[in-house]
């Protein structure tokens, strides 16, 4: 039993091969890799975590000024 080499071959240049890679490389330009999305996860929880540390302490300087101002 005998059995060929396998090659690793480039597919053949033709014009309609190029055009069809073209296409892809520009669809894949806007595709977010995974590193675009764990840094858009982070980016999202550092967001949500200034946004509610602001509002506390928003919310608390209206508690202590309506308590100053309440007879």
């Amino acid at each position: 039993m005998t059995t060929a080499n396998a090659t690793t071959a480039d597919p053949p240049q033709t014009d309609d091969w190029v055009a069809w890679r073209a296409r892809v490389d520009e669809r894949m330009q806007h595709m977010a890799t995974k590193a675009d999305v764990a840094d858009l996860k982070v980016w999202m929880l550092k967001t949500m975590v200034t946004t509610t540390v602001t509002t506390m302490i928003g919310f608390g300087a209206l508690i202590v000024a309506a308590i100053r101002l309440l007879p």
